[in-house]
């Protein structure tokens, strides 16, 4: 049981999961709530839309991250099969 305090609320989170990966998780989403918090305090936005522009945020993140793995992914497999070509060529 993992206990966490969002934007004053507290919230308990049943997980199997490892206990330092989910300290982990929980910092991160707190850190991101906080600093999105800092960020709309002057527009007096409610805390559930906090909560949300922070769920954008990390989402927008996440999928600029997704997209760059795979165009990383994408360029060592060119460049392998393009080595493996060098190599078989040279060994023959």
């Amino acid at each position: 049981m993992v206990e966490l305090e969002v934007l004053g609320h507290s919230v308990k989170l049943k997980s199997q999961g490892d206990p330092e990966f989910i300290d982990e998780v929980v910092d991160l989403v707190d850190q991101r709530l906080k600093e999105t918090e800092e960020k709309t305090t002057h527009l007096g936005v409610a805390a559930h839309q906090v909560a949300l522009l922070a769920c954008l945020d990390l989402a927008e993140e996440y999928l600029k991250v997704k997209k760059s793995v795979s165009q990383f992914q994408s360029k060592v497999s060119e460049k392998s099969s393009k080595l493996k070509t060098l190599l078989e060529e040279d060994i023959d």
